[in-house]
C-alpha cells in the first residue's frame, strides 16, 4: 500500500505546485468519490452485520455456548471460597 501513496504523491505535489487550480478542481471530486465510497460500504458493512446476526442465522448452540460461558464468568466473579 505504500507503493501507492508513493506514486501518488509523485502525481500530486507537482499538480499543486504547477497547476493549483486543475488539483482543486481535481481534489474536491476525489473527496467527494471518497466520501461517497465509505458512506456506501459503511452502509453495507452495517447491513452484512445485521443480516447475519439476526435469529436466523444464529445456532442454538451458539447460544447455549454463550450463555455456559456468561455463567461461569458470573460464578467466578463472585466465587467466595478463594478469598
Amino acid at each position: 500500500m505504500s507503493r501507492v501513496w508513493i506514486v501518488a504523491s509523485l502525481v500530486t505535489v507537482p499538480l499543486v505546485i504547477w497547476a493549483p487550480v486543475f488539483w482543486a478542481k481535481i481534489g474536491i471530486l476525489l473527496v467527494a468519490e471518497i466520501s461517497y465510497y465509505a458512506n456506501w460500504s459503511t452502509d453495507n458493512g452495517a447491513m452484512s452485520a445485521a443480516s447475519a446476526s439476526s435469529p436466523h442465522n444464529i445456532s442454538e448452540f451458539a447460544i447455549d455456548e454463550a450463555a455456559d460461558a456468561a455463567a461461569e464468568a458470573v460464578k467466578e466473579s463472585f466465587d467466595l471460597s478463594a478469598a
